[in-house]
């Protein structure tokens, strides 16, 4: 489950993982540009700093799927940064 704000501005996700064969339901909120918090913490460090790969492509419709597979091999790969941390 996921929501996104104007700009892809995270605001809230959901996601399963399973430690030790548990099913264990992360809550991720994005308070900051540069900060995910997570909860309930299931890591035993103090926090993470992550970085993702991502291209920019238009916020527009496609025609068909050749259209987006263009528009996103023509866009340059850029970084973004941030520190994941409880709650």
């Amino acid at each position: 489950m996921g929501a996104v704000k104007d700009g892809g501005v995270l605001v809230t996700t959901k996601q399963m993982i399973r430690p030790a064969g548990k099913t264990l339901a992360l809550n991720v909120s994005r308070p900051e540009p540069q900060k995910l918090v997570v909860t309930p913490w299931p890591f035993d460090v103090t926090k993470i700093e992550v970085t993702f790969p991502y291209r920019r492509v238009p916020a527009m419709p496609f025609s068909d799927d050749q259209e987006f597979r263009n528009a996103y091999t023509a866009a340059a790969v850029e970084h973004f940064t941030c520190t994941v941390v409880p709650a």
